[in-house]
């Protein structure tokens, strides 16, 4: 018999994408799918499509999403000792998009996985290089300090009992739970043959406050002595690399607008995430 996995699913106004979503999920081989779907509010009929998939609805009131908290009552939902979790705007692109996820976890080490993700065919060219550098091969997040996506994840029960999510912080629990683990000596893998779809064109004012929120976690999160905060190390260079880099994939892509569209992008991205952190560190 193939092995259960606990599949849970956040879910906010997706009606647009939450059907597709589900459907993939149900079609997966190699691994059985048991779906738990946590929907913080929706207003859209999204209730009603979940409703027509057979899975456990949990309607949380809104306003009272707080993301570690959903997460641990999404843990508690089954005994299977991996708890996968998909966004419900995250959809599978194969069959096997479960399988993979899980198979890392026959190395006893590792605490959880992530999975591949692909941005949509409506995605705005430097949003494809984002996630292209963020997940494609794995070979530049290899090189960042750390990195993972519970968009598309797994993780070890046993291991989330010992450790279970942080309820007190408001962005980047992700992060901060899977940081603490490798600290601790776990592995994270990445399944890159695990693939999704999922992304998101945000608004520079949905930028500015994402990567202002993501700055103020790392702050909590990483060393103090780590972080780059001054206006050359912290803002200036990285911006102007990223600019440099996204300039270049773009001409040779042919996407002059985006090229032209890359210093403003940057900028708000560089300088919220910077606010944020030199905010975070001057409330410890």
């Amino acid at each position: 018999m193939e092995p259960e996995v606990l599949v849970v699913m956040r879910c906010l106004n997706d009606a647009w994408i939450v059907g597709r979503t589900l459907d993939a999920v149900f079609d997966q081989r190699g691994v059985r799918p048991r779906v738990v779907a946590i929907d913080s509010g929706s207003r859209d009929g999204s209730i009603e499509i979940l409703k027509g998939h057979p899975l456990t609805l949990i309607e949380i009131p809104p306003g009272t999403y707080i993301p570690g908290r959903v997460l641990n009552l999404g843990m508690r939902q089954g005994p299977q000792p991996i708890v996968a979790f998909l966004n419900s705007d995250c959809t599978p692109q194969h069959d096997r998009w479960l399988e993979r996820l899980v198979a890392p976890f026959s190395d006893g080490r590792v605490a959880a996985t992530y999975g591949r993700q692909v941005a949509r065919p409506d995605a705005h060219p430097l949003v494809v290089l984002d996630y292209e550098r963020a997940f494609g091969d794995g070979s530049q997040a290899a090189t960042w300090r750390h990195f993972f996506s519970m968009a598309s994840s797994a993780v070890r029960r046993s291991v989330w009992e010992a450790s279970p999510f942080d309820e007190a912080i408001r962005y980047s629990e992700d992060v901060h739970w899977s940081w603490h683990r490798r600290q601790e000596g776990w592995r994270i893998a990445y399944a890159g043959d695990s693939i999704a779809m999922h992304s998101h064109n945000y608004t520079l004012a949905e930028m500015r406050k994402r990567y202002a929120g993501e700055g103020r976690a790392d702050s909590a999160i990483f060393p103090r002595d780590t972080h780059a905060t001054g206006l050359l190390s912290g803002l200036l260079r990285p911006w102007a690399a990223a600019v440099v880099r996204d300039v270049a994939a773009c001409l040779r892509a042919g996407e002059a607008a985006a090229a032209f569209a890359s210093p403003l992008h940057r900028w708000v991205q560089r300088a919220s995430y910077r606010s944020g952190l030199r905010e975070g560190l001057a409330d410890e």
